[in-house]
């Protein structure tokens, strides 16, 4: 039986062969026809979504609460939020003002940056926002600094700097100018 049904298969596949060869260009244009209506198919009921909130149900509460806080608060919908750090304050406002004008740069990517207490209103008005005992303690620390401020303000280059780094130094044991300050100031 075994031997009969694989004559019956030759003969199959031989009609088959035959078949194709002797029609094969209709083959070819029923193959590139078949082959063009699965791409066409694909193309338009085929998609890949790669949003992973898609993969959660839209019916549980907190994606009903995340929908109502996207309209109440659009600006806050694709949003990028990036943390600089940096070893002194200084040089994080550096990075981040360096960083934020890149970013403006690429208007194809990104619609708009936001440097929180970067722009000019705070720079100006950055002190009314600090607190009051804060606030007290600066103005202390400003007053203490106010002779070597003004001797600072008439020379504004690093000679002026350094005479009144020399300054300070040649009256440290008269004003009692302790070390840890010096450490502090030089820091």
């Amino acid at each position: 039986m075994m031997k009969k049904d694989k004559g019956h298969s030759r003969q199959v596949i031989t009609w088959w062969i035959n078949l194709v060869q002797g029609h094969a260009s209709t083959v070819l244009i029923a193959t590139l026809l078949a082959t063009a209506a699965v791409l066409l198919y694909l193309q338009q009921n085929f998609r890949i979504n790669t949003d992973l909130n898609g993969m959660i149900s839209e019916k549980l509460r907190f994606q009903k609460v995340e929908k109502e806080f996207s309209k109440a608060f659009p600006q806050f919908s694709d949003t990028i939020v990036v943390v600089i750090d940096g070893d002194t304050p200084e040089q994080a406002v550096s990075a981040c003002k360096l960083m934020a004008a890149s970013l403006r740069k690429e208007t194809g990517i990104f619609k708009t940056v936001y440097e929180p207490g970067g722009d000019e209103f705070f720079e100006k008005n950055g002190l009314l926002y600090l607190s009051r005992t804060r606030l007290e303690d600066l103005a202390d620390k400003l007053a203490n600094a106010q002779p070597l401020l003004a001797f600072l303000s008439n020379d504004l280059s690093l000679r002026g700097l350094f005479s009144v780094l020399e300054m300070i130094l040649s009256h440290k044991e008269a004003d009692g100018i302790n070390d840890k300050s010096m450490n502090q100031l030089f820091d």
